[in-house]
């Protein structure tokens, strides 16, 4: 069990009994009471096996995230990555990223999260993903699905453990896009391997019905983000700050939404506590208490390479969205000097207010005096209601700085 004290993990244990009883006895009951353990399914059981912070941090120290290129099929206006290509020109080179899996190996991690631009662009993804296959390297892919068959076929599991369809919901209106996009969809979930769906929150447009639309169709989970300033900063984060409750008020019924239809959606990255009202937030807590976080792995519990990122160029990045340009990995012997030297860093940028009302909160405070204080790091729960991080590291101009 991955829960945190001896009290959780009983009262999980129980549940979990509890839970694999009525899944026998579902098929003598009536549609109501099916329909009743479907959500109780996505409210209870697949919440605390997947999104509690205990499961999350054990499966981030698994897992390095890597950027093979940073070209990409497509050009999505809120695309965090939008303009990194000019200073990652080139994609990762095969003896470079054999280098990058003996590398990775030696330091505890055992999967690769394949970020990009568009991984399957790369030229020599195949042989990528052979690599990883023959060193027993388990495989999560973020991808668009604008890919053909010769690369949907060598998706293979069970090293292919799971894959985020971003889909590029009226920015590739086209009839051919979406057919391969579902083509791609339907073959790989035949294959048995777990899908999401990701989907942008922009506060104001109408694009995630069809997100929802699709996660119900093929029952997927889909993973939602408030948008972001991203590498070019073009989409200013006062945007959030200035209306978070425009923000609150669509998220609220998006996992509303996704409740009525008996869809699994979560939040990805942590908001700020702002955009909700007290009333909102209990109205989400009932939903499911890990369906949205206020701060991230960035730093929790002093460990400064849970979210570590890879470039094409085998620099580093203190997470995909701290565009804080450090050492290739040939420069670091071990963790623990990664987390040396970007412990610093991050805090620098964490401790950076990322608005002015900010100053005035007190669950911003808390999580200030966290960081700050060592003691008080190591203790850490990183689902506490009584701290706010203020949103994504992205949110911090510091976060677009070069060393």
């Amino acid at each position: 069990m991955l829960y945190e004290s001896p009290r959780e993990r009983l009262f999980m244990a129980l549940n979990f009994m509890f839970f694999g009883f009525l899944k026998l006895v579902k098929p003598l009951l009536s549609i109501r009471a099916r329909d009743k353990i479907d959500k109780y399914y996505l409210s209870f059981y697949k919440v605390n096996l997947f999104r509690h912070p205990v499961s999350i941090l054990n499966t981030r120290k698994e897992m390095l995230r890597v950027c093979i290129t940073y070209r990409c099929n497509a050009a999505c206006e809120v695309c965090y990555a939008k303009g990194m290509l000019e200073e990652f020109p080139k994609d990762m080179s095969l003896n470079d990223f054999v280098y990058l899996i003996t590398w990775a190996k030696k330091q505890g991690w055992r999967k690769i999260m394949f970020l990009g631009g568009e991984p399957t662009v790369h030229p020599q993804f195949q042989e990528i993903l052979d690599i990883c296959y023959n060193q027993n390297m388990a495989i999560n892919l973020s991808t668009n699905a604008l890919f053909d068959d010769r690369i949907l076929q060598g998706l293979k599991p069970p090293w292919i453990e799971e894959i985020v369809f971003d889909y590029l919901e009226g920015q590739i209106p086209s009839p051919s896009y979406k057919k391969q996009f579902f083509h791609n969809l339907e073959y790989l979930r035949k294959e048995g391997i777990t899908l999401v769906l990701s989907g942008v929150i922009d506060g104001e447009t109408d694009r995630w019905e069809e997100i929802v639309d699709i996660a119900s169709r093929f029952k997927l989970s889909i993973r939602w983000s408030l948008m972001l300033p991203g590498y070019s900063g073009d989409l200013s984060n006062q945007r959030v700050f200035s209306n978070p409750e425009v923000f609150g008020m669509q998220l609220l019924h998006i996992l509303k939404t996704c409740e009525e239809k008996n869809i699994f959606g979560f939040v990805y990255r942590p908001v700020p506590i702002c955009i909700f009202t007290p009333q909102q937030l209990q109205q989400i807590r009932k939903m499911g208490r890990y369906l949205v976080f206020t701060r991230c792995i960035l730093g929790y519990r002093g460990d400064y390479t849970l979210a570590l990122t890879v470039n094409p160029d085998l620099s580093t990045y203190p997470c995909n969205n701290f565009y804080i340009k450090g050492p290739p990995i040939t420069y670091f012997k071990d963790k623990d000097s990664i987390n040396r030297y970007y412990e610093q860093i991050d805090k620098d940028v964490l401790l950076t207010t990322p608005a002015k009302k900010c100053d005035k909160c007190q669950l911003y405070q808390n999580f200030l005096s966290i960081i700050k204080n060592k003691n008080s790091l190591v203790k850490e729960r990183l689902f506490n209601e009584n701290v706010c991080q203020a949103g994504c590291v992205d949110y911090r101009k510091g976060a677009r700085a070069f060393l």
